[in-house]
């Protein structure tokens, strides 16, 4: 019997979600193209007992070699463990993560949702019957899937009730005891599964109205475009997630999807490329072809090391040319060629590219297609660029109209104006008007940026606590969704405990305004020693918590309520990150003699044309970035209902 294949389609709008059937709707659509055979339980059928009715179906009718995708769209939940690092038993984890189905109910001393090791144990009896399973959660754990607050007025929270972890710890032990959990593990643990997340553990992952006014998740309508748009099965969910991450990031920065498990392997196959390698093909005598492009990640001013058929890793004493793209589309990419070790010309077959040389992502802004003398100063510019044709959500809008220049952000926020007296601005105004583009695009990296790197990514166990200064006490704690809100002029503490039983973290906030402005938040440029145990809150002090006041951006209409982020870049060891407040310190810092955490965020803010792989000399800082977006409301509108 040929292999077939399956897939799982599973959507819950447990509370008030509206999106995750349309998500299912989407992905069905792309998996049909693909052969898939599909099955739903969607909605009203989504219960706990259908869900797992359905996953075993499933596993009952799968054979080898069959390829298998299993995907949820809906609320996922964590509980944490109240005790202290010295008071928890190293057996049990301290975070118990689940998702919701749709007859999700809260109950004393009970829980009735799918808890992450009930998925694990089903799992592993997916991939031991076929090793070709894909997994894709668009739900985020800390039970933050939220709509997107550029549509305050009908936008709704969505954070589940708090479930107790002791709940959840006695329903996964009656499990084991029932022998309905032959072995405890994690979706982690299993190696022959590719994981799509919509976000990291802490972050919101995002429901939001398209631009057809269909509410949908940002992960399932980011995967969705990018698969449809490749025309070529052998690409790896490692390439397609950086082009979804993109996509993703550009409306939702604190929203990070990320791929775990065996991510080399192409769509929806065992095969797969270890190599970071592209095919590349010679076009004339200087000139050559990249069968990639940007939706492989492949950029304007890139360099890559050219290398015969077959090699595994870069030789120089072997390497063919260089090659520097000089154009790159949807799917290719031109390059041009200098030429290596005496050679001319490429194998028949073609050769190989590495990536030597990776150039800064330039965030998309429009700009009217017939002003000329504005796309050329957006072209000019390190951080951004001219929008495509095809883009549809770029992260400003450059505009003159009514004798007025304008840059309006992606929430629909002015936060650049100036009147100009005849046709046209000068050349000064806008210079002036890409400045703030620059300084919003400058933000935006800083707000994405991740550590992807095993060797880099710190793990911790850091608890950061967001609440108003209520007459000198703690008063209402902000859930940082982003939906959240905080009246200017209000005192705010951050609470931060080192729950790790080891090691010290240092920790440094920043604050991003809507116009991109970023400033200090922590007054110590190396950042707050935390030792294990230890906690520290910021806008406290012994006698009295007095909080910092959160202040209005400059510039910018108090019409509406405007988003706020607080940024936590956590470390293993002291980093000083003051010249992110400051274009003119950042072009006075040289990259070398850097960790490289300060070495990445320094190139992101000066705008470098490349970022060069980190060498082996310069010190592995470990780190973790968390966000805290909140919105901002003025004054004039604390008696108005959101």
């Amino acid at each position: 019997m040929p292999p077939t294949k399956c897939a799982l389609l599973i959507a819950s709008p447990y509370g008030e979600l509206e999106g995750p059937e349309n998500d299912v709707e989407m992905i069905s659509r792309v998996l049909h193209k693909r052969g898939f055979q599909i099955s739903q339980c969607c909605g009203s059928a989504a219960t706990r007992d259908g869900i797992r009715s359905a996953w075993h179906d499933l596993i009952s009718q799968i054979s080898p070699d069959d390829t298998v995708v299993i995907y949820y769209s809906g609320h996922g939940g964590e509980a944490l463990s109240v005790k202290s690092a010295d008071q928890q038993d190293s057996s049990q984890p301290r975070r118990l993560q689940y998702i919701v189905p749709i007859d999700y109910k809260e109950v004393p001393g009970e829980f009735h949702g799918i808890s992450e090791e009930e998925l694990s144990q089903w799992l592993l009896d997916t991939t031991n019957k076929t090793q070709n399973v894909t997994v894709i959660l668009d739900c985020c754990h800390s039970g933050r899937m939220v709509r997107d607050s550029r549509y305050v007025n009908t936008s709704r929270r969505k954070n589940l009730p708090t479930t107790l972890y002791h709940n959840i710890a006695l329903y996964i032990q009656s499990l084991q005891e029932k022998g309905l959990l032959r072995e405890r593990t994690h979706l982690g643990d299993n190696p022959h599964a590719v994981r799509i997340a919509a976000a990291a553990p802490w972050e919101s992952a995002y429901e939001y109205e398209n631009d057809w006014g269909m509410p949908v998740g940002a992960l399932t309508e980011a995967l969705v475009r990018v698969i449809e748009e490749t025309d070529d099965d052998h690409i790896s969910w490692k390439t397609v997630m950086l082009r979804v991450q993109e996509l993703v990031n550009t409306s939702f920065p604190q929203q990070h999807p990320r791929v775990e498990g065996p991510h080399t392997r192409f769509l929806f196959s065992l095969d797969g490329r270890d190599s970071t390698s592209l095919f590349i093909k010679q076009d004339g005598h200087d000139k050559a072809i990249i069968k990639a492009g940007r939706i492989a990640g492949v950029r304007e001013k890139n360099i890559y090391t050219v290398m015969p058929p077959g090699s595994e890793v870069v030789n120089s004493q072997s390497q063919i040319a260089t090659a520097t793209v000089i154009d790159a589309s949807g799917f290719d990419a031109v390059a041009t060629l200098t030429w290596k070790n005496g050679s001319c010309q490429f194998p028949c077959g073609g050769a190989l590219a590495f990536l030597a040389e990776e150039a800064l992502y330039k965030w998309p802004v429009s700009v009217p297609a017939d002003i000329a003398a504005l796309q050329k100063h957006v072209e000019q510019s390190k951080l951004i660029r001219c929008s495509y044709d095809n883009e549809t959500c770029p992260l400003v809008n450059i505009n003159q109209q009514g004798g007025k220049l304008t840059v309006t952000n992606k929430y629909g926020v002015e936060v650049f104006s100036q009147r100009f007296y005849g046709k046209d601005p000068t050349s000064a105004m806008y210079k002036a008007a890409v400045e703030v583009a620059d300084r919003i695009a400058r933000a935006q990296h800083f707000l994405v940026d991740t550590s992807d790197s095993s060797e880099e990514h710190l793990r911790h166990d850091l608890q950061i606590e967001l609440g108003l200064v209520d007459e000198g006490r703690h008063g209402r704690i902000i859930n940082p969704t982003g939906e959240d809100s905080i009246t200017e002029n209000s005192n705010i503490f951050i609470t931060l405990k080192n729950h790790d039983a080891y090691g010290s973290l240092f920790v440094s906030v920043f604050e991003v305004e809507v116009n991109g402005q970023i400033n200090p938040v922590t007054e110590n440029p190396d950042g707050i020693d935390l030792p294990p145990g230890w906690s520290h809150t910021i806008g406290g002090s012994k006698a009295r918590l007095e909080g910092l006041k959160v202040k209005w951006p400059r510039n910018i209409s108090k019409a509406k309520p405007v988003m706020d982020t607080l940024v936590v870049v956590i470390s293993s060891d002291p980093v000083n990150l003051q010249f992110l407040t400051s274009p003119e310190i950042a072009s006075r810092r040289a990259i070398t003699n850097q960790s490289s955490l300060e070495a990445r965020l320094l190139r992101l803010v000066q705008g470098a044309d490349r970022l060069i792989a980190t060498e082996k000399k310069m010190a592995k800082t470990r780190y973790d970035i968390v966000q805290l977006p909140f919105l901002l409301q003025p004054l004039s509108s604390q008696n108005t209902q959101f």
